[in-house]
């Protein structure tokens, strides 16, 4: 049997923007140090870019973000100590419902040597759909899409 999740999921607000930005340069650290070496560290964005976000609390802490912008997923992080508890699925329905309410499909890219993101995503019915070179830093993208059930 599953773990209970005990999670709750809601709007960013202003005052959340430090610990989304702690989380996102961690798990960017944790998960891509060979592109951190090459290309130097991310931004994680201006705090606007933060703006209708959802986030992920366990125990008052922030365990995980995510954020779609018309429908497109652009980001889903969870901290490392908090993966494989549903966090991320429950995130990721949340934002598909966002996008389903006005679109038909979804789209989101993940870097292609992200075998666990590329797993994740497989079993919540998205689809490798295109790989490219990322337009700035040149590493391997993958492109993935849902269609709405």
């Amino acid at each position: 049997m599953a773990p209970e999740l005990s999670v709750c999921i809601r709007p960013a607000s202003p005052n959340d923007l430090p610990a989304i930005i702690h989380l996102v340069r961690t798990v960017v650290h944790e998960t891509y140090p060979d592109l951190i070496a090459r290309n130097g560290p991310p931004s994680p964005g201006i705090p606007d870019r933060w703006v209708g976000a959802l986030i992920a609390e366990k125990e008052l802490d922030l365990v995980g973000v995510g954020l779609a912008t018309s429908n497109f997923i652009s980001d889903l992080w969870i901290a490392e100590n908090h993966r494989s508890q549903g966090i991320g699925a429950a995130l990721l329905k949340r934002l598909e419902n966002q996008i389903f309410a006005d679109h038909t499909n979804a789209t989101l890219r993940v870097v292609s040597t992200n075998a666990g993101a590329r797993r994740f995503y497989a079993r919540h019915s998205w689809r490798e759909t295109r790989t490219y070179r990322h337009e700035r830093d040149g590493h391997l993208m993958i492109d993935l899409e849902k269609e709405r059930p």
